[in-house]
């Protein structure tokens, strides 16, 4: 919640950030606080609220903000700016990405490159084989089971920290039949 004291206005805007991508309803309310009824209030008349590419009077309201969305309210008193001016952001922040972590194939031969891929994090590492690199190929000599973790540095921590863990396993395979055949030739008789 934001408030300020513009002469006989006090508006608060409520909430100023969504973590979420839709967004929510936000309060805009002047808050006059000045004396009532007479040409008091007729002279804040000019007042109003500038709100995304809309304009309001004076007032209280309860909008819908979808997307990050600029606000001032314009406070005048006979025609004059009042001194200072309200005005900010709604912000309307993504949620971190799902973090994924997976192997290029979780079933190969011995001797035969994988690489693992993993998405929306800023920094990974993989807790049992810190040699090994993600987006790198390498050659797994054993059937293993790996953990991937994600590390997020750029959200902010009010939407979650993002990143993750993953685990899944590559099983190696001697694939002894399959090597005889692709490097011998091979014909049929078919008499």
């Amino acid at each position: 919640m934001i408030r300020y004291n513009v002469g006989y206005l006090s508006p608060i805007v409520s909430p100023t950030v969504f973590c979420n991508s839709v967004g929510g309803n936000v309060i805009f309310n002047d808050n006059y606080n000045g004396p009532t009824g007479g040409n008091f209030q007729n002279n804040l008349s000019s007042s109003y609220w500038a709100i995304g590419t809309n304009t309001y009077a004076v007032g209280y309201y309860t909008l819908p903000i979808s997307t990050t969305t600029n606000y001032t309210l314009f406070a005048y008193y006979n025609g004059r700016p009042c001194p200072g001016i309200t005005s900010g952001t709604i912000h309307v922040l993504q949620p971190p990405p799902v973090f994924t972590a997976t192997p290029s194939s979780s079933l190969i031969c011995q001797g035969s490159p994988i690489t693992i891929n993993a998405s929306a994090a800023d920094n990974y590492f993989i807790i049992n084989s810190p040699t090994i690199t993600v987006g790198s190929p390498f050659t797994p000599t054993v059937t293993t089971a790996y953990t991937v973790v994600g590390i997020m540095n750029s959200t902010p921590v009010l939407c979650g920290n993002g990143g993750g863990q993953a685990v899944f396993r590559v099983s190696v395979s001697a694939c002894t039949g399959i090597n005889e055949v692709t490097n011998s030739k091979f014909s049929v008789n078919l008499s």
